[in-house]
């Protein structure tokens, strides 16, 4: 079955708002604050689970899984070629950013693994020029993209997800249909999955540049080791995000994991939280645990159901 007939399949599946799994107490609905939030079956592309799940979000970062997605169709058999970058990766040091400059010479896969590792803005522009040979061209072949994979609630405006005045959205069940499409790319699966990259020395850099994953259920920097708390030995991807400004605090999370034979993704977006308990975990420090507790329950779900139990709640 085709990437896109898979997608349509699970659109059709009716959500299952209780499982075998909450009614044994292993998963509270309330814990999930977020505003929206979905699980689906990272193997069919079924939904589990949905909060608002077509609730109008503003996807942040996790914008940047569809611009990696695309690359990597048209770029896959060739991401060692080189591409020279123009001023389009010129943005505020503010930024989160791969660190490139104008007339850098780097590769597609220094791009896709800019991207989605330091969630790099700049890579994602670069991109965006590199196939599209500008960033409306590029915006357009995102939006119909979308519409191959059937996100019907879904308008890209910008490659990278930094706030616009809210054109750029979408939801949490529609992106989880580009995550899954993603997902289904070995490439993709490999970068989203790493650590850490290391972006040769170019033109433009005469030393080796190490990137770092911002996803921590992955990679908890050094200086961040209060962090560790959120790593989840089952986590395997894919991607953060987070805007603030005229939207106000937006947290974003596509999550995956494997365990089992079992693969699931999990969409976070919305998080608004704040630590207030004096361990500096920063904004938006809930999806993290939001995630691992849509994983335990999925997983649960899927343990209770090869032992014959049965999915009871679903509707």
């Amino acid at each position: 079955m085709s990437i896109v007939a898979a997608i349509t399949v699970a659109a059709g599946i009716c959500l299952a708002q209780q499982t075998t799994a909450q009614a044994e107490g292993t998963f509270d609905e309330s814990n999930i604050t977020s505003t929206a939030a979905t699980l689906i079956d990272g193997k069919t592309g079924s939904v589990i689970w949905s909060k608002s799940g077509d609730e109008k979000i503003y996807p942040a970062s996790t914008t940047k899984v569809m611009t990696s997605l695309l690359l990597l169709e048209k770029k896959g058999d060739k991401l060692d070629e080189e591409v020279t970058v123009g001023s389009e990766v010129n943005f505020n040091s503010s930024n989160s950013l791969m660190g490139l400059q104008p007339n850098e010479k780097v590769t597609y896969r220094d791009l896709l693994y800019g991207m989605m590792m330091p969630s790099g803005n700049d890579a994602a522009a670069a991109t965006a020029v590199a196939l599209g040979g500008d960033i409306d061209s590029f915006i357009d072949m995102m939006n119909e993209k979308a519409k191959q994979l059937g996100m019907s609630n879904t308008h890209f405006s910008v490659p990278h997800g930094l706030y616009d005045g809210g054109n750029n959205y979408s939801t949490a069940n529609d992106m989880a249909k580009v995550a899954y499409a993603a997902m289904q790319n070995e490439t993709f699966r490999e970068c989203v999955k790493s650590k850490e990259y290391t972006w040769k020395k170019t033109n433009m850099r005469g030393t080796d540049k190490v990137l770092h994953n911002t996803n921590k259920l992955i990679y908890t920097p050094e200086t961040r080791q209060q962090d560790e708390v959120f790593r989840y030995q089952y986590a395997t991807g894919i991607k953060t995000g987070m805007t603030e400004g005229d939207g106000g605090l937006n947290g974003c999370l596509i999550a995956s994991a494997s365990k089992d034979g079992q693969d699931l993704i999990a969409v976070i977006m919305g998080d608004k939280s704040t630590d207030s308990s004096g361990k500096n975990y920063g904004k938006a420090y809930r999806r993290w645990q939001e995630a691992v507790d849509l994983f335990e329950y999925g997983f649960s779900a899927n343990s209770l159901d090869r032992a014959g139990a049965g999915n009871k709640g679903e509707q």
